[in-house]
């Protein structure tokens, strides 16, 4: 029986160290030695009264690092990354009661794998000697000592992105939380990108613009969308305006996220994973100060939107900035608006929607549903759509008696039905007045032009940025790299996390480029 005990109580203790077989040996080694001695010194809190609590808190963390581990294996095949983790911390607390509520499969285990480790910890207080727990703590204190000398002479330290905290939780049972302390490092920083100034050297040319409009969706699949084919009249205000825009069949972004693809999709960044905080402040915010128009950015993302990250340090650099406290419909965006379209400055003006984003139900009137399918999660998720189409037909309307662009994305399409089904996908569409997509493409240092291609033209380049824009202009097409001004833009496809990296160009207007599938039709 005894032999049992201990060969349960070694699986237990193993199971951190399963999640990362495929770093080096010495890596694994250190997890599955220091998750032993965390089991022990756990034991040693039970022992006494005054420190159940501290065992307990402990469990907590090991189990919740393990749970972590697991999900992010099922569900995407890859381990929690820093990336995550900004996402973790920028989500409100009612994202994250609806991603409990829908994963909670995994909270079961959580519970499960918490109460094996208690019952670990409570085994290994009543078994093994006081003298030997506390032996354990000691070397665990002299292993971080020793660690923390040996990263200070070898001048790691030095580093500004060197943070022991993080190097000596990836060698432990809590790795998963060392992703949390970078992000965390990170969100400090945004205020870097905040302050930092741009210069810029350039010439445009006024094509007579009022009003520019971006537009930025949330989590829906190109092929729900009326306007590309669906079998659901999802989109009849965008539908109705097919003739005086152009709408895009594939397009690439810099990143799977929210948090990480707003910011790199706006900004002249060559790759988000390795750049400089202060290339942040390049973006198409802070060009169109420098163009002295009036700047707008109003955001649906909730209180939280206001929380350190790279989408709020763009978004305070315009003029003008609000976020709704609380994640109402969209159409309060669209009322912002309707009141500062009647200034006569040139403007432009940014609007964050919630659009599809999980519950789904949750994002359109009630009073307003349309039966598109039995399925009630289907429907809600078509009706969100619906409603997000509806509020774009707003748009035109207010815009109609000015002299407007307008585009139009969807940032990610994260789409969680009941059988688990994920794809991300983006759709891109843009009005614009007098057959021009923008009235204004930079030229000079700051844009680095290539030259004037033919409209139509189908061909590759092997360039280095990840985005590239492309300007309509009289039939050519200036693809400037790099560089967004009012409506230039790029955006994302992608499928899954499976990536390769490659480059494509789209026949037309507009030219992406980026990351590309591997595989799978959208």
């Amino acid at each position: 029986m005894k032999k049992i005990q201990v060969f349960w109580g070694g699986l237990l203790a193993l199971c951190p160290a399963l999640f990362v077989l495929n770093q080096k040996s010495g890596t694994v080694i250190k997890v599955y030695l220091t998750t032993v001695l965390l089991f022990l010194i756990s034991a040693w809190f039970f022992k006494r009264k005054s420190t159940v609590l501290l065992s307990l808190a402990l469990c907590f963390v090991l189990s919740l690092s393990v749970v972590t581990s697991l999900y992010f294996h099922f569900e995407f095949d890859t381990a929690f990354s820093t990336m995550m983790a900004t996402t973790f911390i920028n989500t409100s607390q009612k994202e994250s009661i609806d991603m409990l509520y829908y994963n909670y499969r995994y909270v079961f285990w959580f519970a499960i794998i918490f109460l094996l480790y208690v019952s670990l910890s409570y085994y290994l207080s009543r078994r093994v000697t006081e003298r030997k727990l506390v032996l354990s703590g000691i070397i665990l204190l002299l292993y971080t000592g020793i660690s923390i000398f040996l990263y200070t002479v070898s001048g790691k330290t030095r580093s500004e992105d060197f943070l022991i905290s993080e190097r000596l939780l990836v060698n432990s049972p809590l790795y998963n939380f060392s992703p949390i302390v970078r992000a965390y490092n990170d969100a400090k920083l945004t205020d870097i990108v905040m302050q930092a100034k741009n210069t810029y050297d350039y010439s445009w040319q006024d094509k007579g613009i009022d009003n520019y409009v971006i537009v930025i969706g949330e989590s829906a699949r190109r092929k729900d969308h009326g306007i590309y084919g669906s079998d659901y009249p999802t989109t009849p205000f965008i539908g109705a305006q097919h003739g005086s825009m152009l709408l895009f069949n594939q397009a690439i972004a810099p990143a799977p996220l929210t948090i990480l693809s707003v910011p790199a999709s706006l900004a002249k960044v060559h790759h988000a994973d390795d750049v400089p905080l202060t290339a942040w402040a390049d973006n198409v915010i802070s060009l169109t100060n420098d163009l002295k128009l009036d700047t707008y950015w109003f955001s649906n993302q909730g209180g939280v939107g206001q929380s350190n990250s790279l989408i709020t340090a763009m978004a305070k650099r315009a003029g003008h900035h609000k976020w709704n406290e609380t994640i109402g419909f969209d159409s309060s965006l669209v009322n912002e608006l309707a009141q500062v379209i009647p200034e006569p400055e040139e403007k432009l003006i940014v609007l964050h929607f919630y659009g599809s984003h999980g519950p789904v139900c949750e994002r359109f009137p009630r009073s307003e549903t349309i039966p598109f399918t039995v399925d009630v999660y289907d429907n809600c998720y078509l009706n969100a759509i619906a409603y997000t189409d509806k509020q774009l037909g707003r748009l035109f309307s207010l815009l109609a008696g000015t002299r407007p662009s307008l585009i139009y994305f969807l940032i990610t399409g994260w789409y969680a039905t009941r059988k688990n089904t994920r794809i991300i996908t983006i759709m891109i569409s843009a009005i614009r007045p007098n057959n021009l997509l923008i009235s204004r493409c930079l030229s000079g240092t700051a844009a680095q032009s290539m030259p004037l291609i033919p409209v139509g033209r189908c061909f590759q380049i092997n360039i280095q940025p990840v985005i590239t824009i492309g300007c309509s202009v009289t039939g050519w097409v200036s693809h400037i790299t790099r560089s967004v001004v009012a409506v230039c833009h790029s955006v994302i496809v992608i499928r899954h996390h499976r990536l390769s990296r490659s480059w494509t160009a789209i026949k037309g207007d507009l030219i992406m480029m980026g990351y590309r599938l591997k595989g799978g039709d959208l």
